[in-house]
């Protein structure tokens, strides 16, 4: 019947559809140099016929997490486009830190968005969903104790969703939760003027933004209300780092080179367990960074 071919040309288009993105999703365009890439196919192909089938699904990989492990995790949220070279470096950073410091084991997992990032008028929204997701995803891991959320640049919308959604969930104890923004970008859509700078930061324990003030990158370049905030601008000299350098790089490389680890001690009982704002780190306040011997905890 007429009903019957339109049905089956329907399938088979979304079928072809499938392929396509899995093909695209084999690609290795967005991977950060050095990196290790795995291709996704044919877990892909499957992903890609759920995907068509469902759109507005996120789904994510769910790491695996280690031996020993008792609740502790750090989560990257990557900006526009993909995971590049300062993504790798600064997860190798935080790796690092963790083997030096002997640190009880924590998970720490990039969450790769690429396909949805690359949108300006869709990223915003599709970051928050990926946030909101991937607090599902932390949450099927066991119990959380401490969780580390990281945004970069249009990645800041998935950690903000990520850590509102993990407090909001009334889990009993509820982790400590803690956000860095890197160069957040605070523009949703086409219309959310504003949307970041009065939300960002809202539901996290302790909030910190990186930021840069002379790239072109818009509505990257102010500071946030809710966090305290860290002006790594004129470290950049001192870092010897020249005209051509793109500034909007500069929060996430400052930070995968001058991280070290805060290690607080279980169950917190003080401020000075963990970072949180008070009086000593309110909210709202700007400090400058110029040096080469500043640590961002």
């Amino acid at each position: 019947t007429p009903f019957a071919m339109a049905r089956s040309a329907v399938l088979w288009r979304t079928v072809g559809l499938a392929v396509l993105l899995a093909a695209a999703h084999c690609s290795d365009d967005a991977a950060p140099r050095g990196a290790k890439v795995v291709p996704t196919c044919p877990t892909g192909i499957l992903a890609s016929v759920r995907q068509a089938l469902n759109p507005w699904q996120v789904r994510l990989e769910r790491p695996r997490p280690p031996r020993g492990w008792q609740g502790d995790v750090v989560v990257v949220f990557h900006g526009s486009g993909g995971p590049d070279r300062y993504t790798a470096q600064l997860l190798e950073r935080v790796r690092s830190m963790d083997r030096w410091q002997r640190l009880t084991p924590r998970v720490v997992h990039l969450v790769d968005w690429s396909a949805r990032s690359r949108n300006f008028l869709t990223a915003a929204f599709w970051s928050q969903r990926t946030g909101r997701a991937a607090a599902d995803m932390l949450r099927d891991l066991g119990p959380l104790r401490n969780v580390h959320v990281v945004g970069i640049s249009v990645g800041a919308f998935a950690a903000d969703a990520c850590a509102v959604a993990l407090k909001a969930e009334g889990a009993s104890p509820a982790p400590y939760v803690r956000v860095t923004f890197l160069d957040p970008f605070t523009l949703r859509g086409l219309l959310g003027f504003g949307y970041g700078r009065r939300h960002f930061g809202r539901a996290a324990d302790f909030a910190l933004q990186v930021l840069n003030t002379d790239d072109p990158v818009p509505s990257t370049n102010s500071p946030l209300p809710r966090c305290l905030c860290y002006d790594v601008t004129p470290a950049k000299e001192a870092f010897g780092l020249g005209p051509g350098y793109n500034g909007h790089d500069w929060p996430v490389d400052f930070l995968g080179r001058r991280y070290r680890n805060h290690a607080p001690r279980w169950p917190l009982q003080s401020d000075a367990d963990a970072p949180r704002h008070g009086e000593g780190r309110p909210r709202g306040r700007v400090e400058t960074i110029s040096t080469t011997s500043t640590y961002v905890y």
